[in-house]
């Protein structure tokens, strides 16, 4: 997308690179080379000429979303231009960056390609979440999750299941990768639902009671083996078995009391979702209520604890979001309701730093 901060030749270059890349798997980062950053920033409005939803159903505020979270990654955290790649479908967006199923599918894999023992990718996403419910699903809800690219609206302003991205997909070819090269991930998606749903999410929640519970918990069990094979969730089998193929298959999803582990497993990865699995994420012309908190959040302090960043977002999303039903005048603003929810491979200590 053009915001006019980018020269065409560098979205060019990087484009012709990211088109011709395709995923392998590189040897560790040498004592040499410095670690790499990169962003993939994808915003969907669904209001283009070709891809249309009906007005209420558009997500007005995405392209906002990511020429903010684009302004704050080469402003204060000084990412490189040639280092982001933005998929939108803006008005004056050339074609090969529209946000289809095939181009987010390439550009996914474009930037996971090259990466290196502990590089930063940053992903971000504004646009719909979905949820399909699928009896055999996998999920432990029964609900399988998807995003959904510009392309999979059909003419009457419907959903199509066969464009849209379900989150098995984007786990085999943004996490899977990443975890295997030890690389470092934060996936941020401001869209309803979860999307990568990893399980260990009870256990990062902090509100004050659970987190009061959880700390004295981890004190008491603290001289308790807390190897790997107590806390990796069972769900990542289902995508890198690989990854995986030392891991205790009899292991149950995470129920809010897990050990920090002695030692963690390869890859960072934190997905932060702008709401729970039942929840809506809500937004207007500003932007979403969810990134509007998020960009201030970071304006506030670059690198955050998790648990600092995940308070703050949470107040500012859910008074965001009343503001935004306010006007609408479509909701009772007592309905509303909007908890970021921090979502990991591994059980988070919730003092480390924000990466990015």
């Amino acid at each position: 997308m053009h915001f006019g901060f980018r020269p065409p030749r560098v979205l060019n270059g990087h484009f012709q690179s990211f088109l011709s890349t395709t995923y392998c798997p590189n040897p560790r980062r040498t004592e040499t080379r410095p670690v790499a950053r990169k962003a993939l920033l994808i915003g969907i409005s669904y209001n283009s000429e070709e891809h249309r939803l009906k007005l209420e159903d558009q997500v007005e505020g995405a392209l906002t979303d990511v020429k903010q979270m684009y302004n704050i990654l080469v402003g204060p955290l000084r990412f490189k231009n040639q280092d982001i790649t933005v998929l939108t479908d803006g008005p004056d967006t050339p074609r090969p960056l529209w946000p289809t199923k095939a181009n987010i599918e390439r550009a996914i894999k474009a930037f996971v390609g090259g990466t290196s023992s502990g590089d930063i990718c940053f992903l971000f996403y504004a646009g719909h979440g979905h949820q399909i419910y699928n009896p055999a699903s996998q999920e432990k809800d029964m609900r399988d999750k998807y995003i959904v690219p510009c392309d999979a609206v059909d003419a009457d302003g419907n959903f199509v299941e066969s464009k849209m991205i379900i989150n098995d997909l984007l786990k085999n070819i943004l996490v899977t990768p990443l975890v295997a090269m030890d690389a470092k991930l934060t996936a941020v998606f401001d869209c309803c639902g979860t999307v990568l749903d990893f399980s260990h999410h009870h256990c990062n929640d902090i509100t004050v009671w659970e987190r009061a519970a959880l700390r004295v918990y981890r004190h008491i069990f603290s001289k308790t083996s807390a190897n790997l094979s107590m806390i990796v969730p069972c769900t990542l089998n289902s995508f890198a078995p690989g990854v995986a193929s030392n891991w205790d298959s009899r292991l149950k999803d995470c129920e809010g009391f897990c050990l920090l582990p002695k030692r963690r497993g390869s890859g960072y990865v934190v997905c932060i979702s702008a709401c729970r699995v039942e929840e809506f994420a809500w937004g207007g012309k500003k932007g979403g209520s969810f990134t509007r908190a998020l960009i201030l959040a970071l304006r506030r302090d670059l690198h955050p604890t998790l648990k600092d960043l995940n308070m703050f977002i949470g107040v500012k999303a859910y008074s965001n979001a009343i503001e935004n039903r306010k006007k609408k005048e479509q909701e009772n603003p007592s309905k509303v309701a909007q908890h970021p929810q921090l979502s990991s491979l591994w059980p988070l200590d919730m003092n480390q730093r924000f990466l990015c």
